[in-house]
């Protein structure tokens, strides 16, 4: 929905003035919410991340394994 179909359903019942600062507090209301779509996204880049971690973290021990071999 665009901002004019917001500001026209209120004309009908709101005066001009009225309408005007309706428009404007749902207008940047709206534009402020986290969308579904953002939140998507962000989850599958934490996924991504999760996975990298967790590989991070096994080829962390793989190597703390390797020095405990050669000090052995």
């Amino acid at each position: 929905m665009q901002r004019i179909d917001v500001q026209e359903k209120l004309e009908t019942v709101f005066s001009a003035s009225q309408t005007q600062v309706l428009c404007d507090v749902i207008w940047d209301s709206y534009n402020t919410l986290v969308k579904a779509s953002d939140l998507s996204e962000l989850k599958a880049v934490v996924q991504e991340l999760a996975v990298a971690q967790r590989r991070t973290d096994e080829r962390m021990e793989e190597l703390a394994e390797a020095q405990r071999r050669m000090v052995a």
